[in-house]
């Protein structure tokens, strides 16, 4: 089944408030204790799977998860019960005789025979969960407050999550919107598995996320082929912006988010006449967080090229120090709670049934516009 969820990192300074409302909220308190698994060299991670087993009060559950490269943020999950684990290994075999969908994802990421997976890191969650009734959906809130491990080390967790259990993501949007706006969220696309696995690498930081290949259908329409575009843009932008967001990047991550901006603002401009479901203010916020970032990656060549040559030929640089006005700019930029909604709306575009003005074939009206 896909699975459609937005995650949030919280301030520091919304805690507080933001556990209060849980309270006031009545929600159930559930303790999560999960182990990830993968192959010594991470194959899944690199196929962009993760595989867990996890308590749940008194359950245990496996679950699979694959990114589904098709949409901007959702995911292939698959979960079901399983008996207490007596080892710390886990064996694919159930995949190959009840799952035969995932058994051929596995096989393609880690050939035959499929391998025993080794336990990387393991989760001390406590969640509170509460289940709101939105419209015609349901979309669960969930609080998480633990840690990462991984033998001595960890990384403290604080984020909240809103899962849409059944009806529609229009809803769910919806309904995300004003905790966005009181309680300052920034949306965060990395998993609980991948920064797991950042402690596993003992990086600070999650490498910059690249463009990747996109291959439109030709029985598509002019609306649904223009949303596939969006969505890859996407893919290539929000790893990088919420790296930005929570100020653990490089310039290769703001370089990268500025690419993307690029891409997805040209395709705006060039299919316009493909949906009418494009918003004019899309392109007046696009155009302020590319041109921020672009006074950053100037900062950077600066720091990382041009000033190292300038002190290795014995050039006095007291009065070419750069500010770091326009860092710390575009981080608070990427926070704001407007960039964030922005994020939302690109995704509810890619997720939306759109009519399309045109009927005529995808390839033919593809390259009179290009």
């Amino acid at each position: 089944m896909q699975e459609i969820e937005f995650k949030f990192q919280v301030p520091v300074k919304k805690r507080k408030a933001l556990q209060k409302a849980f309270t006031l909220l009545k929600a159930e308190p559930i303790h999560l204790a999960a182990q990830y698994f993968d192959t010594a060299d991470q194959t899944l991670a690199k196929h962009c799977i993760a595989i867990r087993r996890r308590q749940e009060n008194d359950a245990w559950k496996q679950t699979f998860k694959a990114l589904n490269t098709a949409k901007a943020l959702s995911r292939f999950e698959l979960e079901f019960g399983i008996a207490p684990p007596e080892t710390t290994t886990l064996d694919l075999d159930n995949y190959k005789k009840d799952y035969s969908a995932i058994y051929k994802k596995l096989k393609r990421a880690l050939g035959l025979p499929l391998p025993t997976l080794e336990l990387l890191f393991e989760t001390n969650i406590q969640r509170l969960r509460v289940l709101q009734d939105v419209g015609n959906s349901t979309v669960e809130i969930a609080l998480d407050i633990g840690k990462i491990f991984k033998e001595q080390s960890s990384v403290d967790i604080f984020e909240i999550e809103f899962e849409l259990k059944q009806g529609s993501i229009e809803d769910l949007i919806a309904f995300i919107r004003p905790w966005i706006q009181k309680y300052q969220l920034n949306l965060d696309t990395h998993s609980k598995s991948d920064y797991g696995l950042l402690a596993v690498r003992q990086k600070s930081c999650f490498p910059a996320q690249y463009q990747t290949l996109l291959v439109l259908n030709k029985t598509s329409s002019e609306a649904e082929a223009l949303q596939s575009i969006v969505a890859n843009c996407l893919q290539h932008l929000l790893p990088n912006a919420s790296s930005i967001a929570r100020q653990q990047y490089s310039s290769e991550h703001v370089h990268q988010a500025r690419v993307a901006i690029r891409r997805l603002r040209t395709a705006l401009k060039s299919f316009a006449a493909w949906s009418e479901d494009i918003q004019p203010h899309w392109k007046k916020e696009l155009t302020t967080i590319f041109q921020a970032l672009g006074g950053t990656r100037d900062i950077d060549a600066l720091n990382e090229d041009l000033l190292p040559q300038l002190i290795e030929a014995g050039y006095p640089l007291d009065h070419l120090a750069p500010s770091i006005d326009a860092i710390s700019d575009v981080c608070a930029l990427f926070q704001r709670p407007e960039t964030t909604q922005l994020w939302l709306e690109l995704i509810l575009f890619t997720e939306q049934a759109l009519d399309s003005p045109s009927k005529s074939k995808l390839k033919k009206h593809a390259l009179k516009v290009i």
